[in-house]
């Protein structure tokens, strides 16, 4: 059998998602995060991501989505992989069973 390379994927919701971008800053070998309505880290810190990562975030959440602008602006500043997807008229924690389908 032959070694390969380890790969690692970083995935949360909610408060972990913060903690999801943050393993995106920590980790320069992620492959990947998927980022579902976390806090983003601070613009300056976004240097040091190396993983594409996928972001979705709520519409109606006002609180999370005040950071989007500056992060999306210092990703794209990196050329950094990124895709983001912003769901309209859903809150936060739009995706369990208590919310309304989309």
């Amino acid at each position: 059998m032959r070694n390969r390379p380890a790969k690692s994927v970083s995935s949360a919701f909610a408060g972990v998602a913060a903690s999801s971008n943050r393993v995106a800053v920590l980790a320069p070998d992620l492959k990947a995060g998927v980022i579902y309505y976390g806090l983003q880290v601070p613009a300056d810190q976004v240097a040091t991501i190396r993983a594409p990562l996928l972001l979705h975030y709520a519409g109606l959440d006002q609180r999370v989505n005040a950071g989007i602008p500056a992060y999306e602006a210092a990703l794209k500043g990196q050329r950094q992989a990124l895709y983001t997807l912003h769901l309209p008229n859903v809150n936060h924690a739009f995706n369990q069973r208590h919310q309304q389908p989309l």
